[in-house]
């Protein structure tokens, strides 16, 4: 207790519940007579000076004529440097399987297993048809023409418009089917092999989160009115090209784990080998440069990479810059949906922590910020997804736990601050928070505070109720 509270209770600790609760109030009121005359009707409540007393005269064990007193120290008023911390609700895993369905016919062609699609390549044919891989999360349920509106224009607009259908500009990514977004239309069809008629038919993509690995594919002259392929997202890709002309010879089967030195394939004699070191790859581009004939190609692959897919057979003609293969794998990422307005808060590269089921801490860092927006119901508000990289997941795989975890991004920052301890706030019954200001001859006065940033046990103090140097009341 602090001084002004034993002599309210004439230096005797109260022990009945509401004797509690009214020498408080007679308490605050006096404290408050000077500073805040609004107060007298009201309750205020420290943390340490009222719910620990009741908290021990709750309990079944209590003595009828005990209580403890509760530990009260003193903390300086200080200025510091703020970085505001705001926390993100998110999931940490691998990325959910997404299993797409045919719109009927018959599968005339599909991708193997363990192939992996990225955004315009195609994963099927149906009756001779193209079907090819979008990324989204809602898929083609309509046909879709000029004139027609909704998140399904949207995001066929983004798909096409970031294949490069769109040269100069002319369409707008919204939610409305225009002339221009029928012209960027045909010009694709055009590309894939089928009429260019402008109007999308909802079997002509099949979507996913990103590049992705082709697993329980249908099978070749089945309906395809049922479960077509099932996309599992990896969030790391590399394609690997040819270096020059010629005939592939001793490609690496599919599920190869790649390490240093590992040979992928061979063309026109010349070795196509993996480093995991950007530098080696560099030096050895230096030496290319200065020898005309090229002994071997160093290709750079992340850590933990495998063969994921062959675009070709062995003993095919290939020419230089031709893709051969692509390796793949899957990472631990974080998930998480934001408002549409809050997506500037994050940036591609951005560190972030995220905070695990035990409250331990890894590091992230920002790898997407999808531009397709997710449909609403009733009134909810537009939202967008956000894509976390766990950073050194090879260490924290062994650590983290699939589930929900927390995303904390820096905020804003104030430099100079004045703060006081979070622990020295007390909660005002009528609506907001004030500090005990430890006066010269040892008084407390209740002082209200407007609160700006938190940061690491700390708060701001915005309208200049308290100055550096003074002491504030807290629970030790």
């Amino acid at each position: 207790m602090t001084t002004t509270q034993r002599e309210a209770t004439n230096g005797r600790v109260p022990t009945d519940r509401h004797e509690v609760l009214a020498a408080l109030a007679t308490v605050e009121r006096s404290r408050s007579s000077s500073r805040w005359p609004w107060l007298g009707a009201g309750l205020v409540v420290g943390f340490a000076a009222a719910v620990a007393i009741l908290a021990y005269l709750e309990r079944d064990d209590a003595p009828a004529t005990e209580a403890e007193e509760v530990a009260l120290s003193t903390a300086a008023v200080e200025t510091r440097d703020l970085t505001e911390e705001i926390e993100w609700s998110a999931t940490l895993g691998y990325g959910d399987p997404a299993t797409t369905t045919g719109a009927g016919g018959t599968v005339t062609s599909i991708a193997d297993a363990g192939t992996i699609v990225v955004r315009g390549d195609v994963v099927a044919t149906i009756d001779a048809n193209p079907v090819v891989v979008f990324y989204g999360d809602v898929p083609f349920w309509r046909s879709m023409g000029e004139g027609d509106e909704g998140n399904d224009v949207f995001l066929l607009e983004t798909n096409l418009a970031a294949l490069g259908y769109d040269p100069d500009q002319t369409v707008d990514i919204d939610e409305v089917f225009t002339a221009n977004t029928a012209a960027m239309v045909e010009r694709w069809q055009e590309d894939i092999g089928v009429e260019p008629t402008g109007v999308v038919d909802p079997g002509a993509a099949v979507m996913a989160t990103g590049p992705s690995a082709v697993s329980e594919p249908a099978a070749v002259g089945s309906a395809a009115s049922g479960p077509l392929v099932t996309l599992a997202p990896r969030t790391s890709v590399v394609d690997v090209v040819a270096a020059a002309d010629g005939v592939v010879s001793d490609l690496a089967p599919e599920g190869t784990a790649i390490e240093e030195g590992t040979v992928l394939f061979v063309v026109a004699d010349v070795p196509v080998v993996a480093t995991l070191d950007s530098a080696a790859a560099t030096a050895d581009e230096a030496d290319t440069e200065a020898d005309a004939a090229i002994d071997v190609m160093m290709v750079v692959v992340p850590a933990g990479h495998s063969v994921g897919s062959l675009h070709v057979e062995e003993g095919a003609l290939v020419t230089g810059g031709g893709p051969v293969l692509t390796t793949a794998r899957s990472e631990l990422q974080v998930s998480l949906t934001v408002d549409v307005a809050e997506a500037d808060e994050f940036s591609i590269g951005q560190a972030v922590l995220i905070e695990l089921a035990d409250e331990t801490t890894v590091d992230g860092a920002v790898v997407a910020v999808s531009d397709v927006i997710r449909p609403t119901t009733n009134q909810d508000t537009p939202t967008v997804d956000v894509i976390v990289a766990v950073v050194g997941a090879d260490d924290a795989d062994a650590d983290v736990v699939e589930g929900p975890v927390t995303v904390i991004s820096t905020g804003s920052e104030v430099l100079g601050a004045t703060v006081v301890p979070t622990r020295a706030l007390v909660s005002v019954i009528e609506g907001g928070f004030a500090v005990e200001v430890v006066n010269d001859d040892g008084t407390v006065t209740l002082t209200g505070v407007e609160l700006g940033v938190f940061d690491d046990g700390v708060v701001e103090v915005t309208n200049g109720a308290v100055v550096v140097g003074q002491t504030v009341v807290v629970p030790s």
